[in-house]
């Protein structure tokens, strides 16, 4: 009867413990999961003005990597690796968006200057080049390395 005994515990043992032990870790994992930062799916690159007059719009789906530029009338698409996709990503999910979006624009104006407007998702950044932020310099960077791609037609790098 000791025998049985013992077995029928070490089955009920394996019978509810092990499946529990298994929703837990799931549970831990799914929550871990979703609290990571959100996937961005829109940027909206603006350029414009300085001594050259640039008019540049550039967008990027960041999900499908599709790239659209527009500069002046004339309209040029691409479409960015999977490497440069989540770079992108990288730089979007480093910014704090919400803060950068409040950073004043000087008011004098200046014709030599150009005028950056960031708009990732919902969160809208304005600048010149006189006060571009520091956490934003990386992704001027290779905002204007795509558009410096796409107007080249070299095909783009891929970091």
């Amino acid at each position: 009867m000791i025998k049985f005994y013992r077995y029928m515990q070490r089955r009920f043992l394996r019978l509810r413990l092990i499946p529990f032990v298994v929703l837990l870790y799931s549970i831990v994992f799914v929550a871990a999961c979703s609290s990571g930062s959100p996937s961005h799916k829109l940027l909206v690159f603006e350029c414009s003005g300085g001594f050259a007059g640039f008019d540049d719009r550039l967008t990027v789906d960041l999900e499908t990597g599709n790239v659209r530029l527009q500069r002046g009338k004339t309209v040029m698409t691409a479409t960015l690796s999977t490497a440069q996709r989540n770079r992108l990503q990288t730089i979007i999910a480093a910014l704090n968006g919400e803060r950068l979006a409040t950073t004043p624009v000087p008011t004098s104006p200046c014709c030599d200057r150009l005028n950056y407007l960031i708009q990732i998702d919902t969160v809208v950044m304005r600048f010149t080049d006189a006060n571009v932020p520091t956490e934003c310099r990386s992704l001027l960077e290779v905002l204007n390395a795509i558009i410096s791609d796409i107007t080249s037609h070299r095909s783009l790098p891929l970091s």
